[in-house]
C-alpha cells in the first residue's frame, strides 16, 4: 500500500518489519491462536510462545499442527483470522520509544516503509489504532499483491521496485534471520532490532548493524557509521 504524496526515490529510506520491531503483537496473536485451538478442538505440537511469531500465518499453524490435514489447517487459520482481525490485533502495543524514533527519522529526511509477513487488514488496523500511519510512506504486506509473496525477500524486492528506491541508500530493520536474508538478497543494509522476538542475536559478518533499543538518534548514528 503506497501513500503517493510521500515517496521520493532520491531520499534515504528505512524499511521496518512490523511484529517484533515496531510493535509487540504477541498478546493478541497468542490469544487468537488459543481461540482457534479451542474452536477447532485441536492440540498444538508445541507451546504457544513469542518465539513462533514472525513467519507467515500458514507456516506458524502448520508447524503447530504437523499432522493436521489441509482442511483442518484451513479451518484453524480461518478461526484465527476472524478472532485476530476483530479483537486480537487491538491488543498490539508499540515498544517504548518507537513513536519518538519514527519522528526523529522523519525530521531527518528519511522515508519510512513497513514490510511485514502480516496480512494487510490487521496491519492497517494496528497502524491506525496506534497512530503510526502518519510516519509512513508505504505499507507492504504478505498479501499486498494478488499472488501472496512467498517470503520476505520477494516482498522487499517488490517494495524497492514499486517505490523506485535505490538499495544503496536503504536499510531494512528487523528482528529475525529471515529479515537479514531479505536485506542481503536485495543488497540492502540490515539493522538487527535486538528488542524483538528472535531468541538470540546472530553475529553477522557483513555491513549489518545491531540496534539495542528503539532510539532515533542512536539509529541515525548507526546508519551514518555503517556507510
Amino acid at each position: 500500500m503506497l501513500f503517493q504524496t510521500r515517496a521520493n526515490s532520491k531520499h534515504h529510506s528505512i524499511v521496518f518489519d512490523l511484529d517484533g520491531t515496531l510493535v509487540n503483537s504477541s498478546k493478541g496473536i497468542i490469544n487468537s491462536l488459543s481461540a482457534a485451538i479451542y474452536l477447532n478442538d485441536v492440540t498444538p505440537a508445541r507451546e504457544l510462545s513469542e518465539e513462533m511469531i514472525g513467519p507467515p500465518l500458514h507456516d506458524i499453524v502448520t508447524s503447530m499442527f504437523p499432522s493436521a490435514d489441509a482442511v483442518k489447517i484451513k479451518s484453524i487459520i480461518a478461526s484465527f483470522q476472524h478472532h485476530y482481525d476483530s479483537t486480537g490485533c487491538l491488543s498490539t502495543v508499540t515498544y517504548d520509544g518507537i513513536e519518538s524514533m519514527l519522528q526523529i527519522l522523519n525530521d531527518s529526511g528519511y522515508q519510512i516503509f513497513v514490510a511485514t509477513n502480516k496480512r494487510l487488514c490487521p496491519t492497517m488496523t494496528i497502524l491506525e489504532h496506534l497512530g503510526l500511519i502518519s510516519y509512513l510512506c508505504g505499507v507492504y504486506c504478505i498479501d499486498s499483491s494478488q499472488t501472496p509473496y512467498s517470503n520476505k525477500t520477494s516482498l522487499l524486492a517488490h517494495l524497492l521496485h514499486n517505490e523506485n528506491l535505490d538499495p544503496s541508500i536503504c536499510a531494512y530493520i528487523g528482528d529475525r534471520v529471515e529479515d537479514w536474508y531479505a536485506a542481503r538478497d536485495n543488497l540492502v543494509r540490515f539493522g538487527w532490532a535486538m528488542w524483538g522476538y528472535s531468541p538470540e542475536f546472530l553475529c553477522l559478518n557483513d555491513n549489518s548493524f545491531s540496534v539495542a533499543h528503539p532510539d532515533g538518534l542512536l539509529l541515525l548514528k548507526l546508519l551514518d557509521d555503517s556507510n
